[in-house]
Parts: structure tokens; sequence; C-alpha cells
């Protein structure tokens, strides 16, 4: 529930393994603005090209015919002061870095962008850029296949891509990729910028997990500190873990990654694990890649990108990794919109201001007056595109002209 409607530039990430059909909301959304003639009153409105690996026949998309190109600067050639909407399918398979940097100026400019890509190599780590444009992403749909393993009670499942020895690629879930070990690993992960109840969510879970005596353990990072919680550096030590109102639950204090799969291995009926900012955590990408290769099911919630929209540590791979990623507004404290950045402030005089593009990624903090209640240096702010602010961020590359409507 939002004052506002969703009405800024956005960006929608559609990914999955091979044969997943992930193009296909994409060529849907094509073909509804070809039918209804706003393509062809509007010419310059869609942009819709691809690379040419993205398929056998890239220059077809659907039933219609579109540009293909391995050149950034191509695509932003095309783009004209009226263009509203570009779709970029096989985004990963661009060679150069600016193929991000595009994408994030396209939504700096007030334009929907939606892209589709393999979100897993061969290997089970993410495909090339992609966690890039998951830590820009302000929606994500992940396209599942049916495993390729003829006899998996699990349809639909297939989140992994796996390739044979005459060089094709199949779809197959966590358990028939060659890293599994066990069956039915799952991975869902809550992800916003700060005050968009990404851990409430998480919270309300667990919830759920005790009204249904599931046997779970519940994790933070022994670095996050904020609302007069106890830290420091000794590992397995229960502390409150909390949403913004001090809401929350006993968690388990972990160092790092290693804690958790030691702590688990220890316990060994719990299968069920729940692990809150996990930006913090150093080491969760293999950690949870075992665990769900191990037939653990795990939730997590955390922050894609930090406060100069940068990828925050493991979050963007992990969200790579998901069967299922739930995205997540906050309100913006400036002019009511939906809220997708994490504005960091400093106190200054008993004020705020917005801190420079050179600070530290990592530090945490709460609201404003937490901050002053508590001599904290830092605090956040949740802000739409249009009211973030970055002093001192390096001009992008590409400088496109701003879409308004008439």
């Amino acid at each position: 529930m939002h004052p506002k409607p969703f009405v800024q530039g956005h960006l929608t990430v559609i990914s999955g393994p091979v044969k997943s059909r992930k193009n296909e909301p994409l060529i849907r959304a094509f073909d509804k603005a070809i039918h209804s003639d706003y393509a062809g009153k509007h010419p310059d409105g869609i942009i819709v090209v691809r690379h040419p690996n993205d398929d056998p026949n890239p220059e077809y998309f659907g039933e219609h015919k579109i540009p293909v190109t391995d050149s950034v600067d191509d695509i932003c050639d095309m783009i004209k002061p009226r263009t509203r909407t570009v779709v970029i399918a096989g985004a990963t398979h661009f060679e150069s870095k600016d193929i991000v940097i595009l994408v994030d100026a396209l939504v700096r400019s007030n334009r929907n962008v939606l892209i589709s890509a393999l979100n897993l190599d061969s290997e089970g780590k993410p495909h090339q850029k992609m966690p890039d444009f998951m830590a820009l992403a302000d929606e994500v749909i992940m396209a599942k296949a049916s495993c390729a393993q003829y006899d998996c009670v699990n349809p639909r499942s297939a989140n992994r891509s796996v390739r044979i020895h005459d060089g094709r690629y199949f779809p197959v879930c966590a358990y028939h990729h060659p890293t599994g070990k066990a069956s039915g690993g799952y991975f869902e992960i809550d992800v916003g910028g700060m005050f968009s109840g990404k851990t409430g969510e998480l919270i309300d879970k667990i919830r759920l997990a005790q009204h249904e005596d599931v046997p779970y353990a519940f994790f933070k990072s022994a670095i996050d500190v904020r609302y007069g919680q106890a830290g420091g550096k000794e590992t397995f030590d229960l502390h409150r873990a909390t949403r913004h109102n001090e809401e929350g639950l006993h968690a388990i204090v972990v160092a790092n990654a290693q804690d958790i799969q030691d702590y688990l291995q220890s316990h060994s009926k719990v299968k069920t694990a729940f692990i809150t900012e996990l930006q913090f955590i150093p080491g969760i990408y293999d950690v949870i890649f075992n665990l769900i290769s191990r037939g653990y099911t795990v939730y997590g919630d955390g922050l894609p990108r930090g406060f100069n929209r940068q990828p925050f540590n493991d979050v963007p791979p992990l969200m790579c990794l998901a069967d299922k990623v739930n995205m997540h507004y906050a309100i913006c404290v400036k002019c009511g919109d939906p809220a997708t950045e994490s504005q960091r402030m400093k106190l200054v005089d008993g004020k705020g201001e917005p801190v420079h593009h050179g600070e530290d990624l990592i530090a945490p903090g709460g609201s404003e007056d937490g901050a002053k209640k508590s001599a904290v240096e830092y605090f956040y702010q949740a802000r739409c595109m249009n009211c973030w602010e970055l002093p001192g961020e390096p001009a992008l590359r590409y400088q496109l002209e701003k879409f308004r409507w008439e």
C-alpha cells in the first residue's frame, strides 16, 4: 500500500535457466503494444533489442522482427526523448560493463527497462553481469523450467542449467545439478531498501514456522548493533533481531557464514534456516548454495544495493540463486512516492546531510530520531529515485534526457 502509484523509472529483471521461456512475458508485452496500435502511434515509445547470442534466430522476437546488436552504444543511439520503455533480451551476453551503466542511466531518466537473461551459469554461479542487474532491479521475476531429469518429482522446479558433453544446455533443479546432495532444497529472499518491510516479512515467516512447529534456526550478523541490540565477535550468542518498530525474535549472532554452517551441522534436526541482513555476513553465498544443494530450506532478507546504488556484497548474487525473489518498497520521506533507494544521511550539528559518494558501503543505522537518541553518526531515509541524492558521484557515461509525459 502506497500513497502514490509507481510512476518513475523502473527496472524489471526476468531471469531463469535455459528453456524457462523467460522472454515470453516480454514478447506478450510487445505484442500488446503492437496490436493495440500504441507502437504505431508512438514509434519511438518502445525500443526492443536483442543480443545475437540470446537465440539461434535473434532477429525475431515472437512474430516481430527487431534490431540485433552487441554494441551498447548502438542501443543508446536508439533512445529518443519520447522513448518510455526499453526491452533488452539476453542482457548478460554483452561483454562491456557499459550495458549496466546504460540500464542505470535509463532508469534514472524515468524510463521503464525490462531485461531477460540467464540467472546462473553451468557451474551454478551467477551468470556474468546478472548480479549487477539484480542490484539495480526494482522487480524480479524468476522463471522456472521443467527439470531435464526424467524421474524428477518436482515439476517446473528447475532454476539451474547444465552443459552436457556435446555442448548443449539443459535445465535442472538443485538436486539434479552436479552439486546436489539431497532433495527438496529451496531458497527465498526478501529484498528492498531501508524501511521497506523486508525484515518484517521474514519475521512473519518465522512466526508461521513456530505455529507449525517446524524446527528452525534464526541467524543475524554480529555487525548489526542497531536499536541497542548487543553485538560483538562472539558467535552462537542469542540477541534480538528486530523490525524497525522494535518487535523482534531471538536470533543466533554469527560473525561469518561458516558459523551458520557449523551450527546447522551440529543440530541435525534443523533443516530450515532464516537469515536476516544477508549483506553483512561474509561468505554467505557459498554457504547458502551448499545448504540448498543438501536439501535445506533457507529464507533470508537483505539490501540489494547500498546508498550509492552499487551492489551490496553477496545479496545480488543470492538473488540469482533464489527460487523466489520478493521485492519491497518503502515510502519516500520527501514526496510519498514508492521508495527504492536508501538515502544515507550524516548528523552535522544536529541536522541531516546526504553523505558523499566516497563513504564506506557499510554503516548500519536506522531512523533520524533513533540516531539523535543514541548519538549514532549515520541514519537513513527512504527515498524515491527522483528525491535520492549522492553528492560527489561521478557522472555516468550515458547522459539521457528525462522522459516526461506531455
